[in-house]
């Protein structure tokens, strides 16, 4: 097991490289000058020059792409053309809100999803099962900022039961912590909400009826045992699956609901730092996001094969 991951993490490394020199790539054949938004429109083409000259904007791309591999090697992913501060500094600042909002969203659709599929499957055909597949169907149809602007609107507005927006941070007191991230926590999760009751239904139908699930009902075995420790356990792999997607899936989509909710997380830096042309830090919340992906997967398949130890050989 431990070679296992020594192996995908080595595996991780071409897979950075790549995504950082299609980054590095596009931010810099984007239009726009770095160092006239620094300065504003009132700036000189003199002041210009020489911030760029000082910036090392005007190396040619190679040099700049040599030099920031390099220093990348070393841990260091530079310093922010706009803040002027290191860029691992300002993402680890920004990375408590963006994780904890992804957490949170995923918990909320496992814990609702999971429950809803099993018993969605286990009433096949029945007006509960349509119900639930009814809602569900309305989840993936929705778009999350959709929903988050109904929630903030109804919740936040009409009822004024919770913050429209803002981030308490935990150590400043869970309950009003939890106040500022259970609306984006619920316009981020009920679409993963949907997906996952989706997928777990249609995998314990197909558990549901196998012959080894029928030799337990002979037994005798209870109805719920024989669900809990037949179907549920042999349906874990899709479902997990899934939630591993979600989770993947939820971290992209923090990006709309932080700038929705004024959120000061990882997903509204990318945006700031896209609008103001800041390389470096683009760069850094991309490798960010594709390393965070990556160890999710690595994640998903260290579980898929405590499920199944047959996926081991």
């Amino acid at each position: 097991m431990r070679a296992y991951i020594i192996q995908r993490l080595v595996a991780l490394i071409p897979v950075l490289l790549v995504v950082a020199t299609v980054v590095f790539l596009l931010v810099r054949l984007t239009p726009g000058d770095p160092a006239a938004v620094i300065l504003g429109d009132q700036a000189s083409a003199e002041a210009v020059r020489q911030l760029r000259a000082r910036l090392g904007l005007d190396d040619p791309l190679p040099v700049q792409y040599g030099r920031w591999v390099i220093n990348a090697v070393r841990g260091d992913l530079g310093s922010s053309l706009f803040f002027d501060r290191p860029v691992t500094a300002i993402i680890l600042e920004r990375i408590e809100p963006t994780l904890l909002l992804t957490l949170y969203g995923l918990l909320f659709g496992t814990v609702l999803g999971v429950p809803c599929g099993v018993v969605a499957a286990v009433n096949h055909g029945r007006l509960l099962d349509r119900i639930l597949m009814a809602a569900s169907l309305l989840g993936i149809s929705t778009p999350s900022f959709v929903i988050g602007l109904l929630l903030a609107y109804v919740v936040a507005v009409q009822w004024n039961l919770l913050p429209a927006g803002g981030y308490v941070p935990v150590r400043q007191g869970i309950f009003g912590h939890l106040q500022s991230l259970l609306l984006p926590s619920l316009a981020l999760g009920l679409i993963q909400f949907a997906l996952i009751t989706r997928m777990t239904r249609t995998a314990v139908l197909e558990v549901i009826t196998a012959d080894h699930v029928r030799v337990a009902h002979g037994k005798g075995l209870p109805f719920r045992l024989v669900l809990l420790r037949h179907v549920l356990r042999n349906s874990l792999i899709p479902i997990v699956t899934i939630i591993g997607l979600s989770l993947a899936v939820l971290m992209g989509g923090t990006v709309v609901i932080e700038t929705l909710f004024d959120l000061p997380g990882v997903g509204r830096l990318a945006v700031g730092s896209i609008l103001r042309r800041d390389y470096p830090l683009v760069q850094g919340v991309i490798l960010y996001v594709t390393f965070a992906i990556a160890l999710v997967n690595l994640l998903v398949d260290l579980v898929y094969s405590w499920l199944d130890p047959r996926i081991r050989y």
